[in-house]
This record gives structure tokens, sequence and C-alpha cells, in this order.
């Protein structure tokens, strides 16, 4: 009978531990909902950090040779690759690129690697991975950089 009861209360303690479980995934669906239906009521747009480093913060790469480390994700919010936009900006003098083992504009891992160091063929600029044997840029290949910028993908809702 010692048995039955203890199964009993293991039983009772499943099922309420499963009840509550549901319960929290209800309350946190609940809030998902509303904090989501709160964003898109509030009239808020997002402002992808790419976005804010020639509007807000380019004072900071203005007159400079610019380093990029980035990867596919690095767009603005208009699509446009972050190496293409800074290669095209008349303000900022991009010089070189770092980024993983494969071409920093796609995450296509069917495409064969790039070396080491490459040419990223639409800017024309040296590429380095930092995925091989080197981790961090050697100061020969920082000697023409002045400002390196590090896409995080930094997004804010105004």
């Amino acid at each position: 009978m010692k048995l039955f009861d203890s199964f009993k209360d293991f039983r009772r303690n499943v099922i309420i531990t499963v009840i509550l479980f549901i319960v929290l995934a209800m309350i946190s669906f609940v809030n998902r909902d509303t904090a989501l239906s709160k964003v898109a009521s509030s009239n808020k747009s997002v402002v992808v950090g790419a976005d804010r480093l020639f509007s807000e913060f380019s004072h900071l790469i203005n007159g400079k040779k610019v380093a990029l480390v980035t990867n596919h994700t690095g767009r603005l919010s208009n699509g446009k690759h972050l190496a293409d936009t800074l290669f095209n900006y008349s303000d900022a003098e991009l010089t070189v690129l770092f980024g993983m083992h494969f071409n920093i504009r796609t995450n296509d891992y069917s495409l064969s690697r790039d070396e080491e160091s490459d040419i990223d063929f639409e800017t024309g600029l040296p590429k380095h991975s930092l995925y091989g044997k080197i981790h961090k840029p050697t100061g020969g290949m920082l000697k023409n950089v002045d400002v390196i910028i590090i896409d995080a993908t930094i997004i804010q809702l105004i």
C-alpha cells in the first residue's frame, strides 16, 4: 500500500507540474502578444545600427580610413550590405574587410571557402578571414586603418 500511495503522490505532482507549465506558457504568450501589439501600435520604427552609422555617428568615420569586421547580416534597412555602402561613402575610405572564411555577403556554405586572405569581388578590397590561423588583425593588416567598425547589427526602436 505504501508504494501505491507514493505513486499517487508522484502522479499528483506530475499533473500539478504539467498544469503549472501550461499556465506559465499561456501567460508568456499573452505577455509576448501584448508587448508585440504595443510596439506595433506605437508608430515606432526599427532603426538598424548600420543606418545610424551614417546618420547619428558619421562623425566617427568622416575623413577616416576604415576597416570593417562583418558577415552576411551586415545590412542597412534598405538591404544593401554595409561593406558596399561604406565603399561608396564619399566621406570615408573603406580600406580592408575582415570576416569569416566564407563570403561576407552570404551564408551559403555550399560555396567554396575564401582563402585566409583574399580579394572581395564587389569592392576589390583585401578581405581577411578571422576564422583561420589568424583570429585577430595583424599590424600589417591594419597599417592603412584609422577606425575599425565591428558590425553587431544593433537595432533600436525610435
